[in-house]
């Protein structure tokens, strides 16, 4: 799907008004299978990989915020971008079910995706989730505590 930044424009009592249309980028589409695939690798970077470290916040948000972190070089001596493509909330249990919401944050010369981003975007979902009433989900279920071990995501020595 192409991506929106405006989904709907509304007055001032919150009647629509303009919904721009969603649009396809084309005609191939990956499999589902592989699709839910990348949602649990996604998954395991928020429990197992960078998103689970203290600093990042993304493992400490009550709805399984999946995430790809990235870092580009950009040369020159400067930092590199940092951004973040996330989605949530992730069921664990229901691996099918798509997430809500996407969220992709960047920030200019920051460094570290994860490190940078990671906090304001636990924040942002959190706040929507919580307080948003078209966004009023189910906390899904947390992982056991070996679930990147179980998963073989991370293996022990």
């Amino acid at each position: 799907m192409r991506p929106r930044l405006v989904k709907q424009i509304v007055d001032t009592n919150k009647n629509p008004l303009e919904s721009p249309p969603i649009q396809t980028l084309g005609s191939r589409q990956m499999s589902q299978q592989t699709a839910q695939d990348v949602r649990q690798a996604m998954f395991g970077v928020t429990r197992c990989g960078s998103g689970s470290l203290n600093v990042v916040k993304l493992a400490t948000s009550p709805y399984n915020i999946i995430v790809k972190t990235g870092t580009g070089e950009v040369g020159g001596g400067k930092n590199a971008m940092a951004w973040l493509i996330t989605q949530a909330p992730y069921d664990i249990a229901n691996p099918t079910q798509l997430p809500k919401l996407t969220i992709v944050g960047m920030r200019e010369n920051a460094g570290e995706g994860g490190q940078t981003v990671g906090p304001a975007i636990t924040g942002i979902y959190n706040d929507i989730f919580s307080t948003l009433p078209e966004y009023n989900v189910p906390k899904p279920p947390l992982p056991p505590n070996n679930y990147c071990y179980s998963t073989q995501l991370l293996q022990t020595p």
